[in-house]
C-alpha cells in the first residue's frame, strides 16, 4: 500500500507540472488549452495559474518521499483537481484539450482520493494516541 501512496502522489505532482509550463508563455498556454490568443491581463492570469500548478506538483511529488506532507498535499491537490471538475461540469467533450484535463482531473482525483484516505487515518491514529495518553493522566 505504501508503494501504492507514493507513486500516485508522484504522478499527481507531474501531472500538475504539465500546465506549470504556462509560465513560458502565451505559446505554451495555447498548445495545453487551445485558447486563442491571450490580451495582457488574461495571459499574466493564466501564467500566474501555471505558476501557482507548479507549486502544487512540487508539494505533491515532495509528499510522495515525505510522508508528514502527505496529509497537506493530498487536501490542496483534491481540492486543485475536483474544484476544476465542479466549475467544469457537466464534462466537455473529451477530444478537446479541456475536456482531456477534464479526465485527467477527474482520475487523479479518484487515485489521490484513495491514496490520501488511509494518509488520514494514520494521521488520525497518531492523534488518538496522544488523546488517549493525555486522558489517562487527567485526573
Amino acid at each position: 500500500m505504501h508503494a501504492f501512496v507514493a507513486v500516485v502522489y508522484a504522478a499527481v505532482g507531474l501531472l500538475h507540472l504539465v500546465p506549470a509550463v504556462g509560465v513560458l508563455g502565451p505559446g505554451r498556454l495555447q498548445s495545453l488549452y487551445g485558447l486563442a490568443p491571450l490580451d495582457g491581463d488574461l495571459l499574466v492570469t493564466m501564467r500566474h495559474r501555471a505558476a501557482l500548478f507548479g507549486v502544487i506538483g512540487v508539494l505533491m511529488l515532495a509528499a510522495a518521499w515525505r510522508t508528514g506532507l502527505r496529509p497537506v498535499a493530498g487536501a490542496v491537490g483534491l481540492a486543485s483537481m475536483l474544484s476544476f471538475v465542479a466549475l467544469a461540469w457537466p464534462p466537455p467533450d473529451f477530444g478537446t484539450p479541456l475536456g482531456r484535463v477534464f479526465l485527467a482531473d477527474a482520475i487523479a482525483s479518484v487515485l489521490l482520493g484513495a491514496a490520501w484516505l488511509p494518509t488520514l487515518r494514520a494521521a488520525g491514529a497518531g492523534t488518538s494516541s496522544r488523546d488517549r495518553r493525555a486522558a489517562r493522566t487527567r485526573p
